[in-house]
């Protein structure tokens, strides 16, 4: 009996542990996710000072964060294709190529096979960084660089597809081959009918790793493309400045959601590829979610891409249109105040009084406007205006907009 009892007390310590680093794992996903649906003030007021707090739970849940990043501004979803464009075609060819070459080395029986094998590994444990120069060397050389064949080349016969499919090779049983050879199969119909079929859940685990791999790549675009125009959303994440924070959680949830989607749909395949069997009761179950996994991915690349194809219309339509006015000295009394706004120009809310000063930001050769909060100091209400302090560095700020701006938002100034 006490032996059952600390069985059972040791099981659930395990447990509470295991959830506990899943939950320590899984924090950083789940402060972005919160941290999308909060206005950019909140945001300010956890993460911009010293003593902020994490918050699980926006206190004033909005989707304006969404709105601004989808709908107003059209650069994150060309990043976002941008990335599609480059991880696809290289996911496609490091299956095609690595199954060639893992095939090759499969049925090879000749002497130079183990050195290859050997150069194959040595090539895979060399960080990428290390050939990073060769390839910029290359590329320049072959005029590809600058342009997307650059990146996708090289990655494309990145070895790392090809040991773990030549290991899962060769575990095909040497009577299946002898077998389909006595069927009258040669190598290409041996490849196709007996290799590639036992090969399927690795293939699989293979594209969800090559898939998330480059998805995330930094380094290769930065090195190797001249535009900034042709980076992928990897690293126009990395050049948004703390002021647009709500964006970026918006547009990381965005970013997180194909290699998610990929993962719901090759689950299964994910863990029979490393040599994990489910039930039939999993299969169903993994069955429903690649359905709805492809169902989704399917709904929002097509929606993604109407917005991305008519950009010019869909931000029209939800960009707000604004006058905008400059402070002007007046003077009170005996007191001359430098920094004077029509009482319309200045808002107060539970975060404070503040302005709405309009960014202008260069994109994509463009001048886009976007909204900022500054904070203000009311020094005295005179006549028909708001004497300001003094402090920012703001100058232009909102007059008058035909719909509700929130920070960070795209504007179009209307000319007087």
């Amino acid at each position: 009996m006490k032996h059952h009892t600390a069985r059972t007390a040791g099981r659930i310590l395990l447990f509470v542990l295991l959830i506990a680093v899943a939950l320590g794992i899984l924090l950083p996903t789940l402060l972005t996710v919160a941290a999308s649906f909060m206005p950019q003030r909140e945001i300010d007021a956890h993460y911009g000072t010293a003593d902020g707090t994490l918050a699980l739970f926006p206190q004033r849940p909005t989707a304006e964060q969404y709105t601004t990043s989808l709908l107003q501004t059209p650069h994150y979803l060309t990043r976002f294709f941008n990335s599609v464009w480059l991880t696809l075609p290289i996911t496609l060819g490091q299956l095609v190529l690595s199954s060639f070459a893992a095939y090759s080395l499969y049925r090879c029986r000749n002497r130079f096979r183990t050195g290859v094998y050997f150069l194959y590994v040595l090539l895979m444990l060399l960080p990428y960084q290390v050939t990073l120069l060769p390839q910029y060397l290359v590329a320049d050389a072959l005029g590809l660089l600058g342009s997307a064949w650059a990146v996708i080349l090289p990655a494309a016969v990145s070895p790392f597809a090809v040991f773990l499919l030549s290991r899962r090779m060769r575990q095909i049983p040497q009577v299946q081959i002898e077998a389909a050879m006595l069927d009258g199969a040669g190598e290409w119909g041996i490849f196709i009918r007996v290799a590639l079929p036992q090969c399927r859940p690795t293939l699989w685990a293979v594209s969800m790793l090559i898939f998330t791999e480059y998805w995330n790549m930094i380094e290769q675009p930065l090195v190797l493309f001249k535009e900034p125009e042709t980076y992928p959303l990897s690293i126009f994440l990395s050049q948004i400045d703390r002021s647009q924070a709500g964006i970026a959680f918006a547009v990381a949830v965005l970013f997180l959601l194909p290699p998610l989607i990929l993962f719901l749909f090759g689950q299964r395949h994910f863990t029979a590829g490393f040599g994990a069997e489910d039930s039939p009761a999993v299969r169903t179950r993994h069955r429903v979610w690649r359905i709805t996994a492809v169902a989704c991915a399917v709904a929002g690349l097509c929606t993604l891409w109407g917005i991305t194809r008519w950009a010019d219309t869909v931000n029209a339509k939800h960009t707000p249109q604004v006058t905008v006015t400059t402070a002007t000295a007046a003077i009170f009394g005996d007191v001359i105040y430098s920094r004077v706004l029509p009482p319309e120009a200045v808002h107060t809310d539970a975060y404070g009084t503040y302005v709405m000063e309009v960014v202008a930001e260069k994109r994509n050769g463009a001048t886009v406007w976007r909204v900022d909060y500054e904070p203000v100091t009311v020094l005295a209400r005179i006549d028909d205006g708001v004497a300001l302090g003094e402090g920012g560095d703001w100058m232009t700020v909102i007059l008058t907009a035909d719909r509700p701006t929130p920070e960070n938002s795209y504007v179009t100034v209307q000319e007087d």
